[in-house]
């Protein structure tokens, strides 16, 4: 009788190059697999920082580079994941050096639309949102205040918005003149404006419009 030779199957490598875990003491913000930027700032005395990382898929391995000999001011760290098929994703954390933490404070203290509320509820600590907005809007009402009046706000792309997903970009620049956050707003057109959600518009009378838009503290850029 003639031999039977049965089919061989080869196991698919896995594609996963996702972190489970990054353990960086007063990093921000809190770890999400799917975030892959985050912000820290130490004192001048600090030459390296302790990274602890545990990956979703045990095939996978992890590098980081820029860890070494931090300088002075802002220092880029990439944590880099290969997947067993190869497939790679990077982390970036993003060091601040610098002997005055307040100067190196780069955080927004009020985020507010008008004319609508963003989701999730604002936090100095999360960077992305989400809003729905009327398809004939071209341009949002954006307060946004920094915790140090200091620093600098420049806002990307509120103009000309289009059917769909926007992404406005909102970059605080620290006092030091180096740090950076940027805080995102996901901005997406309903059919009719009954899809927005209204909020009160007072407190875009006050003092506060010197940070709306066209503030002296903001630029706008498409």
């Amino acid at each position: 009788y003639p031999s039977y030779n049965p089919p061989r199957y080869e196991e698919s490598k896995s594609e996963n190059a996702n972190l489970r875990i990054i353990k960086i003491e007063n990093m921000e913000p809190e770890f999400d697999k799917d975030t892959t930027e985050y912000y820290l700032t130490v004192n001048l005395n600090t030459e390296k920082i302790d990274i602890e990382t545990y990956t979703d898929s045990e095939k996978a391995k992890v590098a980081i580079y820029g860890n070494e000999n931090l300088k002075e001011g802002k220092n880029t760290i990439e944590i880099v994941v290969t997947a067993e098929a190869g497939n790679q994703k990077t982390y970036y954390i993003y060091v601040t050096k610098i002997d005055n933490a307040k100067m190196a404070n780069a955080n927004l203290q009020t985020l507010e639309i008008e004319g609508a509320s963003i989701s999730p509820k604002f936090k100095n600590n999360i960077y992305s949102y989400n809003v729905t907005i009327d398809k004939n809007t071209k341009k949002l009402n954006i307060l946004a205040k920094p915790e140090n009046e200091k620093s600098k706000i420049e806002i990307v792309g509120n103009s000309n918005l289009k059917e769909g997903e926007n992404i406005i970009k909102i970059i605080v620049t620290a006092e030091d003149g180096t740090t950076t956050r940027t805080y995102k707003i996901n901005a997406y057109t309903s059919l009719s404006s009954r899809g927005r959600q209204k909020t009160c518009n007072c407190c875009f009378r006050n003092t506060w419009n010197y940070y709306i838009n066209n503030g002296n503290n903001s630029n706008n850029k498409k």
